[in-house]
């Protein structure tokens, strides 16, 4: 997917264009600690890149799967999500209510 001789982001910043819609997937890879309470949370990357596709494609056509209860920046806490009561080890499926951003 990468060409040679590019960075990571400048390819990235290339295939924007090529895209109607972005699906970030975050699962728990990294093990956080945050005012004593240790939980999983997403890569670094993959919430950067939610951030490039929210950018450029806007908040309507961006969506965000996520593993429930993980750790995520406080500036996502306001998503809307679905529910998945009926099967709790589901992820969670998110759009991007209009109204907070």
């Amino acid at each position: 997917m990468f060409e040679l001789n590019k960075g990571y982001l400048e390819n990235l910043l290339d295939r924007l264009n090529l895209y109607e819609y972005g699906v970030m997937v975050a699962t728990g890879d990294d093990a956080t600690k945050s005012r004593g309470e240790t939980k999983m949370a997403p890569r670094d990357n993959v919430v950067f890149e939610l951030g490039l596709f929210m950018g450029r494609l806007g908040r309507d056509r961006t969506f965000f799967v996520f593993e429930k209860d993980s750790k995520l920046p406080t500036d996502l806490w306001e998503l809307r999500c679905c529910d998945k009561k009926e099967d709790a080890t589901s992820p969670c499926l998110c759009t991007f209510p209009p109204q907070h951003f």
